[in-house]
């Protein structure tokens, strides 16, 4: 719904500095429906590369990036579980690119027994509900799941299939929210948020 980003304003030289500090605000439903459904696609036969005949004679090996497939599809929904009491909002989005790195695999390790092209499968789920619990307070949440499994993470013009890894990394989060307003000028605010996931690389080779 929206995206703070504010600059720090302190040089590079100062301890922790991260350039900007940002904050985002998920999206809520309301007392209507409301959708959205987008889809992105793209694959091998979209994209040129800029290797001409020329530039070919003097290296025979030089490939460019081989690009598979790309797609990105989001679907979103919000609205009322009860009008004027509770809402909901929840947005789902798979991500998945298959694509080679410019000399992947290296010649005469195609079937070594690792992937011969790098994939990588990503889904990401959100939910939020927000629940007006009387005139003057509320209860607000999200969880949120995502997980990137990466076939031939690592992989380049120098690097075999069999030396590249499986990369899973899952990861979920969850913040619950109570908020009251207490006076014209006070306001009292509950929050409770926590998080995990691991991120593992595994060889295909033991």
């Amino acid at each position: 719904q929206e995206v703070q980003v504010a600059a720090l304003g302190a040089p590079a030289e100062y301890g922790g500095f991260t350039g900007v500090a940002s904050n985002s605000l998920i999206r809520s439903g309301g007392n209507r429906f409301s959708g959205l459904f987008e889809t992105l696609y793209q694959n091998k036969s979209m994209t040129g590369d800029n290797i001409t005949d020329e530039v070919l004679e003097l290296n025979d090996a030089l490939t460019s990036d081989k690009l598979d497939y790309v797609t990105d599809s989001t679907a979103q929904i919000g609205g009322p579980i009860k009008r004027d009491k509770m809402w909901f909002f929840t947005s789902f989005q798979y991500y998945q690119p298959k694509e080679s790195p410019s000399g992947y695999p290296p010649p005469g390790t195609e079937n070594d027994g690792g992937p011969s092209s790098r994939k990588e499968s990503s889904p990401r789920f959100i939910f939020k509900p927000t629940f007006r619990l009387g005139t003057s307070d509320q209860l607000t949440g999200f969880i949120e799941y995502d997980n990137y499994t990466v076939e031939a993470s690592g992989a380049g013009s120098n690097i075999a299939p069999i030396a590249t890894r499986k990369q899973t990394s899952p990861e979920i989060a969850w913040n619950a929210n109570y908020s009251k307003v207490l006076s014209n000028s006070s306001v009292l605010d509950i929050r409770y948020a926590g998080f995990d996931g691991y991120f593992a690389r595994e060889p295909y080779n033991g």
